[in-house]
């Protein structure tokens, strides 16, 4: 049933795409393609095993062929993923790469790190809140506490 599943491939989409390419789960399409090759990215498209051109489906894949580029975008409730490819002069099959960079990018896991995530990359371990962190900015150091015997 299209109409309920609706709801769960949107919050796959959204939050774990790759859900759907470990499972071998096809997501229903609207496929559209422009351009000079517009009607061979849309039937190549239409190819792939992760999709099932299905009429009136609220997903949607949009293909354009653009004069220096191509640019495939997944859509439904908003832009799920779009990639541009810059296709090179000694690329036999640019629609191909096209294609494949859209669904490397499409079906990837949606992965957002936090400042404090980034900082800690370099394996340097991060301590403090964000008070201390402006603290430290503006110059204010902290106070140090006086003990009594």
């Amino acid at each position: 049933d299209g109409a309920a599943a609706a709801g769960h491939f949107h919050a796959l989409l959204e939050f774990y795409p790759t859900a759907l390419r470990q499972l071998d789960i096809v997501l229903p399409v609207r496929i559209e393609g422009t351009g000079p090759q517009g009607e061979a990215l849309r039937e190549r498209i239409g190819d792939s095993p992760r999709f099932r051109e299905t009429e009136g489906s609220v997903f949607g894949v949009e293909a354009v062929d653009g004069v220096d580029h191509i640019k495939i975008c997944l859509t439904g409730r908003k832009r799920y993923q779009c990639t541009t490819t810059l296709p090179e002069k000694d690329d036999e099959d640019p629609l191909a790469t096209a294609i494949d960079a859209f669904h490397d990018e499409a079906f990837a896991p949606k992965i957002e790190l936090t400042q404090s995530d980034i900082t800690s990359l370099d394996g340097r371990p991060v301590r403090g809140d964000a008070r201390r962190a402006v603290d430290s900015l503006l110059g204010k150091e902290k106070k140090k506490k006086r003990r009594t015997p």
